[in-house]
């Protein structure tokens, strides 16, 4: 199972923008939101669990940045890992 880290969560939308190139191999992944707040604290400290097809099925739109393919998905349809 690989960890995809996220920098930032899109603010605006609370949402994460995946690459998929991150996801081409198929199957679950782990994924974790890294931002900090000014006091050192994780906004979002759990780690998510999601699958490959499923987010590239998602009706989500995908954005395009700079040559990347960015599947944005929503923090609140995001799993909790708890393995």
């Amino acid at each position: 199972m690989r960890t995809i880290i996220i920098g930032e969560p899109i603010w605006k939308t609370s949402s994460v923008g995946i690459d998929t190139k991150k996801l081409e191999d198929y199957g679950d992944h782990k994924l974790e939101i890294a931002y900090k707040n000014k006091k050192g604290v994780k906004v979002y400290p759990d780690t998510y669990k999601i699958n490959s097809q499923l987010v590239l099925s998602f009706p989500y739109p995908t954005m395009t940045r700079k040559n990347v393919n960015l599947k944005i998905i929503p923090i609140k349809d995001l799993e909790v890992y708890d393995g």
